[in-house]
C-alpha cells in the first residue's frame, strides 16, 4: 500500500544452503515483503557468531540449537527464542559403513572432530561416561575420506552427500540417541522483541509460511535456489540441493511427526524443559531451570497457538 517496508537482518549459521530454504523461498516469492519486511539474508560461516550479532543488535535474527542458545542465555546473552526452525535435529557423527561403532556409547577413547566446547560432546561424555579425545572441526571431509576410522560432526543433509560422491559409503549415528530430542530454533534479541512485537511476529509468520511451501514438492523452488546459489557459488549443484531437500524430507526436520504433536514453527513447552533438565542433570546448566526462561508462545502465529493448551503457553515478560 505504498508504506515504506522494514528493515531485518536474518543472521544464518552457516552459508547458504538449502538448510536454509525457508528463509530465501520467502525472500525470493515475496512473502516477506507482503509482511511490510525488507529482510536481508545474512549468510553465516565458521566465524559468523550469531548469537553475538544477535546479542550486539548486530543482526535482528539468529538461528540455531536449543540446547547452544540455552547456554549462551545462561552466559548473559540476551537472546529470546521465538520459534523452532527445525522440530528435530540434523546433526550426528559420521563414519565408514563398515566402522564396526554403531551407537555413541562405543565412542569411548575415539577421536572425533567436532567444534570444540561443543555442548553435545559434553553430554556424550557426562551420560555415557566416555572419554573423548577432540580434534577442532575444520569444516571439510578430506581426512575422513582417506582414513577409515576416521569420526566427525556432520548434518545429515550434507556431508553424506560429499563422502558418497567421492566414493565413501557414510552411514550416520544421529545425536537423538544421546535421549533428547533438541529443536533448531529461530531467536532474537530479549530488547528488541519488547520494543517491536509486531515486526518479530510478522518476521516469524512469513518464515513459517516460507519453510511450508520450500518444503512441498508442488512448490516451485527455482527462484529460492537461484538465491542460495547468489550467496553461496559451491550450492550450485542441483544433485546437492535435492539431496539436502529430500533429507528433510525424509528425517521430518521442519515439520516433524504431526502424531507426536508437531508442527513447522511450533515450540512445545514439555520438549524445551526436558531439554533443560537433562542439561542440569549433566552438570551443564545451574542458573536456568524453567522452559519459560528461554522462549516464549507470543510471536507464534494464531493457527500454531491453537495447537497448544493454556499450559503450554509461555507468555514474553
Amino acid at each position: 500500500d505504498g508504506e515504506a517496508l522494514t528493515p531485518v537482518v536474518m543472521q544464518t549459521d552457516w552459508y547458504a544452503q538449502p538448510e536454509h530454504g525457508g528463509f530465501y523461498h520467502a525472500l525470493a516469492t515475496g512473502i516477506y515483503e507482503e509482511a511490510g519486511l525488507q529482510v536481508r539474508i545474512a549468510p553465516g560461516g565458521p566465524n559468523a557468531t550469531p548469537v553475538m550479532k544477535v546479542a550486539r543488535g548486530q543482526a535482528d535474527f539468529g538461528m540455531g540449537r536449543l540446547d547452544d542458545v540455552t547456554l549462551r542465555i545462561q552466559k548473559g546473552l540476551d537472546l529470546l527464542i521465538v520459534s523452532a526452525l527445525m522440530q528435530h535435529d540434523p546433526q550426528g557423527l559420521l563414519l565408514h559403513a563398515d566402522n564396526p561403532i554403531s551407537s555413541l556409547p562405543e565412542m569411548d577413547g575415539q577421536k572425533i572432530m567436532v567444534t570444540p566446547g561443543s555442548v553435545i560432546v559434553q553430554m556424550m561424555e557426562k551420560k555415557f561416561d566416555l572419554s573423548i579425545k577432540i580434534q577442532p572441526l575444520d569444516y571439510g571431509i578430506g581426512r575422513f575420506l582417506s582414513d577409515p576410522e576416521f569420526i566427525q560432526q556432520c548434518f545429515v543433509t550434507s556431508e553424506p552427500y560429499f563422502a558418497k560422491k567421492r566414493g565413501v559409503e557414510p552411514k550416520v549415528i544421529l545425536i537423538s540417541e544421546l535421549g533428547f530430542d533438541p529443536y533448531r530454533v529461530v531467536y532474537t534479541n530479549r530488547t528488541f522483541a519488547r520494543e517491536n512485537p509486531e515486526i518479530v511476529s510478522d518476521f516469524v509468520a512469513a518464515t513459517i509460511q516460507g519453510w511450508a511451501e520450500y518444503m512441498d514438492d508442488r512448490t516451485d523452488r527455482e527462484s529460492a535456489n537461484a538465491l542460495i546459489v547468489t550467496d553461496n557459488q559451491t550450492m550450485d549443484d542441483p544433485e546437492l540441493v535435492q539431496f539436502s531437500i529430500s533429507a528433510m524430507q525424509e528425517y521430518n526436520l521442519i515439520h516433524g511427526d504431526s502424531g507426536r504433536g508437531d508442527a513447522n514453527g511450533l515450540l512445545r513447552k514439555g520438549r524445551i524443559q526436558s531439554v533443560i533438565d537433562l542439561m542440569q542433570e549433566l552438570d551443564i546448566l545451574d542458573e536456568i531451570s524453567k522452559a519459560e526462561q528461554v522462549y516464549t508462545t507470543d510471536f507464534l502465529p494464531a493457527e500454531i497457538l491453537t495447537m497448544l493448551s493454556e499450559d503450554e503457553l509461555a507468555p514474553f515478560e
